[in-house]
């Protein structure tokens, strides 16, 4: 049905192929067909660089069902009228949470009708406001004393209640029945608590153990603000088995710190003002806060080191202040050129894994900084790209065409880029000649290693002039409306 209303809008919408791996268990209440919808649309927009950002995709959305804008914007938010109209909720509240289906499944439709049938015989003691402020104000006793869901009065399901005592038994807040069900979720106040549950529950069940990130400015794709957040993120506890070599491979790279390095000390000469564009303004905040933003609200980020220009470093360092921080921030002095500020973060970074990215792309994602982590696992190292629109000729020094490039192979490449930091860093090491190298991914190239491109963002532009700067403006008022 995505794909139908998709061509609908897009008539000359090229092909793909899609595989599609479902860990969100059917018949649930966890909203896994509305999340498959949500991911079609965001992938194909990134793919094919259809350019819809905020409401145009959200109202896309809401053709195929109420609660996909939901799953386009993420984050956490109030739903009202049939669960499209949606207020985003700030809130910094950490909940770790278990999720557990019994084998009994919930069908959506008759839930609904059960709830008609019932009428005025259900209980009416809920009132959204309660969780709302205990969301806000970080009240996470009182945010499961006001946890009510309506659907568990309408709903016989002794397996779900057994659930939910045996949750309550392992040391669970407040458990509770998840949307029309059958699945139920506990919330528990500290991670070694809630594995220990789910490892429990999964001996004989389907449950899996996660955590939500902050909630600070769900804007939908492309939206106004880049931290977009993600709600109950999974973790590694209690997660189906998918195979010992794979299981390994991902538990050693969960368990490797990632640096986020910042380029900000460029010179700016295409800029043309004489100042550090990365320092301009860009609706009344320093284009490079933006990306700061992001980079410090990742959750796979665990340090972040911006490279400043000779003589701007306090000025960073008192923009990342600003900021508060809640994970380490170094700055460091650029070299005369990308390469040498890169060797120099690199020399300053902890992580065993880097995502260096250009402050002057204040577009980037969380979600992009995850994909392109992910894409590494994969490769020696991992870059976003856009497919390229034109036809791009390499030419001569004479100014005359060699050749043309085979468009459908032909990708423009954005940051951020993920790499292991040592190995990159002796690649920077053993460079003898730094001209001509405009990213990192060309030092891999050229000792002949992996590189795994991740599909990017049209908005991810980067600020080269003052023009760059006002269609940057433009994404981010569009997606504020």
């Amino acid at each position: 049905r995505a794909d139908k209303l998709l061509r609908s809008e897009f008539p000359a919408l090229g092909g793909v192929r899609v595989r599609l791996e479902k860990n969100i268990p059917a018949e649930a209440g966890l909203g896994g067909g509305s999340a498959d919808a949500a991911a079609y649309l965001r992938g194909m927009n990134r793919l094919y660089g259809l350019g819809m950002i905020g409401e145009r995709l959200c109202g896309l959305a809401e053709m195929l069902g109420a609660d996909v804008p939901f799953c386009i914007r993420g984050g956490t938010a109030l739903a009202t009228g049939i669960g499209d109209k949606l207020t985003p909720i700030k809130s910094s509240l950490p909940l770790w949470m278990v999720i557990c289906k019994p084998e009994t499944g919930c069908s959506t439709p008759a839930m609904y009708r059960r709830i008609d049938e019932m009428g005025e015989r259900l209980r009416q003691r809920f009132t959204t406001g309660d969780a709302v402020r205990a969301l806000e104000t970080g009240d996470l006793q009182g945010l499961c004393g006001s946890l009510y869901n309506v659907f568990e009065e309408a709903a016989d399901l002794p397996e779900a209640e057994m659930i939910r005592g045996e949750m309550r038994q392992s040391g669970a807040l407040a458990a509770m029945m998840t949307g029309t069900g059958s699945a139920v979720f506990g919330i528990y106040s500290d991670e070694q608590t809630a594995a220990a549950a789910a490892k429990a529950l999964q001996e004989s069940r389907w449950a899996v153990c996660c955590r939500s990130s902050e909630a600070a400015g769900c804007t939908g794709e492309g939206g106004g603000s880049p931290q977009r957040a993600r709600a109950g993120r999974p973790v590694e506890h209690g997660r189906p088995a998918r195979g010992a070599a794979e299981g390994d491979r991902r538990s050693k790279e969960s368990r490797m710190k990632v640096s986020g390095i910042i380029l900000a000390g460029g010179s700016s000469t295409r800029y043309g003002t004489g100042e550090n564009k990365t320092l301009a303004m860009l609706c009344r905040r320093p284009v490079l806060e933006y990306s700061l933003r992001v980079f410090l609200g990742s959750p796979v980020v665990d340090e972040v080191v911006l490279a400043a220009r000779a003589g701007e470093e306090a000025t960073l360092r008192a923009l990342a202040e600003s900021l508060s921080p809640e994970k380490p921030v170094a700055v460091v002095t650029g070299g005369k050129d990308r390469a040498e500020s890169v060797q120099n973060a690199l020399t300053a970074a902890k992580g065993e894994r880097v995502l260096i990215h250009d402050g002057a792309r204040p577009l980037v994602t969380k979600e992009l900084l995850e994909d392109c982590l992910a894409a590494l696992a994969q490769a020696d190292g991992a870059a976003v790209a856009v497919a390229s629109p034109d036809t791009v000729k390499l030419t001569g020094a004479d100014g005359y065409v060699e050749r043309s490039t085979d468009r459908s192979r032909t990708y423009l490449i954005q940051t951020p880029q993920a790499f292991y930091r040592e190995e990159l860093l002796k690649l920077h090491r053993s460079l003898t000649e730094r001209e001509g190298i405009t990213d990192d991914c060309m030092l891999l190239e050229r000792a002949g290693r992996r590189v795994k491109l991740v599909p990017g963002r049209r908005e991810n532009i980067k600020i080269t002039t003052p023009a760059d700067r006002e269609l940057a403006e433009f994404y981010l008022k569009k997606g504020t409306e």
